[in-house]
């Protein structure tokens, strides 16, 4: 038996490690598609010690399956890690909603947890004042140990309450396409719907990463640059995807440093903020959907795992969750008539 397991938006699994011991499943599938993967210490780390033993004995065995989309920093491949790169197309998935968009706003820039780029960004648009031309949210939530590429300690700012707060997902999202509201929840389309442009700060700034973030603006006709790694746009070019270079200048995607990249950025928005925001976004809405057939287009075209073919496989609660909405997404986008 393949036992596939995932833990809910708590980290609790159910069942739990210990009741998973007394199956003792032939294969164990630790899923978390829509994360970056970490190595097993840290899985463990709060695991009791039989577990941890148990844990051990299945990966020395080739028995245990650690599934993500991605390694985080500093964590090197292991046998137990099965990487599903592209899983972030199905995760960024909703039910298609009739875009309306009355542009008041030059741009939308929302962020979850702090992390250097997007410290760097919100605190040059305060300094500039083109939060007067956005709607901005940078909830701030900061994990121990999750930025592990630089030496950043976070210092104070003066704008910290100002944008401390999240946007909610729209009205009527289905909640069975969002593992994890956190992590991939469906986004805040009444408040992107007031802005031409959405600013992406994607998971990393070192590397090129496309995740959820990237994909919701193409799902919901969202022209957007990304705070990502240095070649990230040229990389979307190469996936068949349009750059909004009617508009931007993408020289600033080729730069090494994050800070010269955020600069460019900043200083290409301020030489929007007067112009006319509905114009502006009408302007770029052919290659907006260039970009929104070419996502559901390689949705369509990405293989399943073998996860989804094996004949004698038991999912717990939240793995079927996951499996079921990877399912509805692919059912849902050949559906679509763009």
């Amino acid at each position: 038996m393949h036992l596939v397991t995932a833990p809910d938006k708590y980290g609790k699994h159910n069942p739990s490690f210990e009741e998973i011991m007394v199956l003792n499943p032939d294969n164990l599938h630790f899923l978390e598609w829509c994360e970056e993967g970490e190595d097993i210490e840290t899985v463990l780390e709060y695991a009791s010690p039989q577990v941890e033993d148990y844990i051990r004995r299945l990966i020395e065995e080739d028995r245990f399956h650690y599934h993500c989309n991605a390694l985080n920093d500093g964590v090197q491949k292991q046998s137990y890690h099965k990487v599903w790169a592209n899983s972030d197309l199905f995760f960024a998935w909703q039910t298609p909603v009739k875009t309306n968009v009355n542009a008041k706003k030059l741009f939308h820039c929302q962020a979850y947890v702090t992390k250097y780029h997007r410290d760097l960004f919100f605190d040059a648009v305060y300094k500039t004042k083109l939060d007067k031309v956005a709607t901005l949210a940078y909830s701030q939530v900061q994990y121990e140990g999750i930025e592990k590429y630089a030496d950043y300690v976070r210092k104070e700012y003066v704008w910290q309450e100002k944008y401390k707060q999240y946007y909610t997902a729209f009205e009527g999202h289905d909640a069975d396409l969002v593992h994890d509201e956190k992590s991939n929840p469906a986004p805040p389309l009444e408040v992107w719907n007031q802005s031409a442009v959405n600013i992406v700060p994607e998971t990393f700034y070192h590397r090129i990463g496309i995740t959820e973030k990237t994909y919701h603006c193409m799902l919901f006709e969202k022209p957007f640059l990304m705070l990502n790694g240095q070649h990230s746009h040229k990389y979307l070019q190469i996936e068949d995807y349009k750059l909004y270079d009617d508009v931007f200048d993408y020289s600033f995607d080729s730069k090494d440093k994050i800070e010269d990249r955020v600069f460019d950025i900043v200083e290409q928005l301020k030489d929007l903020q007067n112009n006319d925001y509905a114009n502006l976004y009408k302007s770029l809405y052919e290659t907006v959907l260039h970009n929104k057939k070419t996502y559901i287009r390689h949705l369509l075209e990405e293989p399943l795992p073998e996860l989804f073919e094996y004949k004698n496989a038991v999912f717990t609660p939240e793995a079927d969750k996951i499996m079921q909405g990877i399912l509805k997404a692919k059912k849902q986008a050949a559906d679509i008539k763009i």
